[in-house]
This record gives C-alpha cells, sequence and structure tokens, in this order.
C-alpha cells in the first residue's frame, strides 16, 4: 500500500526533485533570455546605433544632396536629423505609416504637410528621412504615405492651375509595394485630390512635379539628382541598416535596427531636442554609465525633456 504522504489524491504522481529542477532550469533560461534580448535594445545599444545611422544620414544629406532641404518625419526621424544642420525645416513634418499600411491607405487633411512645398521649391528638392525596426527596409510612412501626397498634390495642382504636362502618375518602388496593391492605391488618388481641392487650403503653383526617391544603407550607388530635373526630387530616406531579427553584434555594442522608434519604451526621459542638446556628453558615455549619464541629463533638462520635438 503506498504511503499517504506520497499520494496528492488527485491520482497522478507529485513531481520529484528532478521534475522540480528542470522546471527551474527551464524559468532561469527564459528569464536570462528576456534579458538577453532586453540588454541588446537597450538604451546604450540604442544610442550607439542611432550614433552609427546617424553617419549615414549626414553624408547623404551634406554631400549627395547638399542643395536640398531636409526634414525629419515625426518621431522616428528626430533622432537622425540635427537641428542644425543647413536647410532643415524647422517645423514638424509628420507622415503617418498607419496611412500607408495595407487596405488603410489615405491622404488625412490633417498631416497634409503643405509647409514643405516652399521648402522644396527653394531648395529644388527635399530629403524626408525616417526610419524602421526589423523586417522592412522602409517603413510605411517612405514606401507608401509619401508617394500618395506626392501624387496627391501633384494631381490637384495640376487640376487647379490646368497644368498639361504635369507628372501625375503615382510612383512606388517594385521592391516595397506589389503590383496589386499600387494599383489599389491608384484607384483612390483622384477621390483624394478632389478632397484637398474642396478644402479651405490654399495650394501653390508648383514648378514641376513632386517625385519620390528611395535612398536606404542598402543602396549601392545614390541616384544622381541635379537641379535641371525635370521633377521636384522627394527623396524618401530610411537610416538604418536591414539586419537579421533586427539585431546585429557589432564591435563595442549591439546594431539594433529603426533604434529611434517608440522611444518612449527605452529612451529613460531622453527625446530627440535633448539627444542633440547634449550629443557629445552622451556619445563619450560607457556601457556602464551611460544610464547615469542620461538621467543627469534629463533632470538637468527637465522643463523640455518630455517633448517629442527635435527643435
Amino acid at each position: 500500500m503506498p504511503d499517504d504522504d506520497d499520494d496528492d489524491g488527485s491520482g497522478r504522481d507529485s513531481p520529484n526533485d528532478a521534475d522540480l529542477k528542470t522546471l527551474d532550469l527551464g524559468l532561469t533560461l527564459k528569464s536570462d533570455l528576456k534579458n538577453m534580448v532586453k540588454e541588446k535594445t537597450g538604451l546604450y545599444n540604442r544610442l550607439r546605433s542611432i550614433q552609427y545611422d546617424n553617419d549615414f544620414v549626414a553624408r547623404i544629406c551634406q554631400q549627395v544632396y547638399p542643395h536640398f532641404a531636409v526634414a525629419p518625419n515625426l518621431r522616428c526621424g528626430a533622432w537622425y536629423v540635427k537641428p542644425a544642420w543647413p536647410r532643415v525645416v524647422q517645423h514638424p513634418v509628420y507622415f503617418k505609416s498607419t496611412d500607408g499600411h495595407y487596405n488603410n491607405w489615405d491622404f488625412n487633411l490633417r498631416r497634409a504637410n503643405l509647409h514643405l512645398l516652399a521648402a522644396i521649391q527653394d531648395h529644388h528638392g527635399i530629403v524626408i528621412v525616417d526610419s524602421t525596426r526589423k523586417g522592412k527596409r522602409f517603413p510605411d510612412a517612405l514606401s507608401k504615405t509619401v508617394p500618395i501626397w506626392c501624387c496627391v498634390l501633384n494631381r490637384a495642382v495640376a487640376k487647379i492651375f490646368g497644368i498639361q504636362t504635369f507628372d501625375v502618375d503615382l510612383h512606388t518602388s517594385p521592391r516595397t509595394v506589389s503590383r496589386s496593391e499600387h494599383s489599389q492605391i491608384e484607384e483612390r488618388l483622384d477621390i483624394w485630390a478632389e478632397r484637398i481641392l474642396q478644402s479651405a487650403f490654399t495650394l501653390p503653383r508648383l514648378s514641376k512635379p513632386l517625385r519620390p526617391i528611395w535612398v536606404s544603407p542598402d543602396t549601392e550607388v545614390p541616384p544622381q539628382l541635379s537641379l535641371a530635373t525635370d521633377f521636384h526630387p522627394v527623396v524618401c530616406l530610411s537610416a538604418s541598416e536591414m539586419v537579421e531579427d533586427g539585431v546585429e553584434r557589432r564591435h563595442g555594442y549591439c546594431y539594433v535596427q529603426g533604434s529611434g522608434d517608440d522611444h518612449e519604451s527605452w529612451s529613460q526621459g531622453l527625446s530627440p531636442s535633448t539627444y542633440w542638446r547634449h550629443l557629445d556628453q552622451i556619445v563619450s558615455a560607457s556601457h556602464d554609465a551611460i544610464d547615469a549619464v542620461v538621467a543627469n541629463i534629463v533632470e538637468q533638462d527637465s522643463p523640455t525633456s518630455g517633448n517629442a520635438s527635435w527643435s
């Protein structure tokens, strides 16, 4: 007869020491893995990754396209554009990714971004900077929302000013937008153009139509765009390299793709504007010191530390 102490009354064997040790080991490994992932995408690695991406963005904006205006797309893009650079648009720019999500495409009048048109005319083009996390080279804001914006404004301007020679076609990258999706977006363009024509907005006469161009760290040779092109280039610049699983071991740190995205979840109160004001202090901080350095900066800069603006 079994000992009463060994029977829990359920008809099942009670877990023995080996079972408990195995369970404990599994929980420990799961906890360790979670901590490793958190460490890889933590504050130090995020800021080092942003610094790395900044070098690429600076080269494109300052050397490849030195005449074009520059605009960070809020909020992620604000981490990659230094406000003190020349030709930076000083008013917020917001092309929302959800306006480019599949079957949710939209031209939203609340995000018309018409103030960009003057900068584009004055500088013969613009570079819009953004980034995205793992799985994509370009955020939907750059691959679809901006192309929709360009095409809708081209159609509206061509209609209101009677310009017959304007390119009013939708331009998307076949690497990121399928032919089927492209066609579905096309079907809605005239509706959106009429929407802005019926609004209270006043559209300026553009000297050339707008056309999106895509550049990322994977672009071997960025397109050479002279001031003599027959369109105003709208360069959609994705700041981050596309890496497997969104994280890649580098010398001295882990590179995190799209580090500037969703900064409330990792920045410990640091905002893009605060980051740029204290850049030297932040980039010189060690892995062990970075949390304390950022905490001190945020405390000193507390009146603006919660501001998502970059300027």
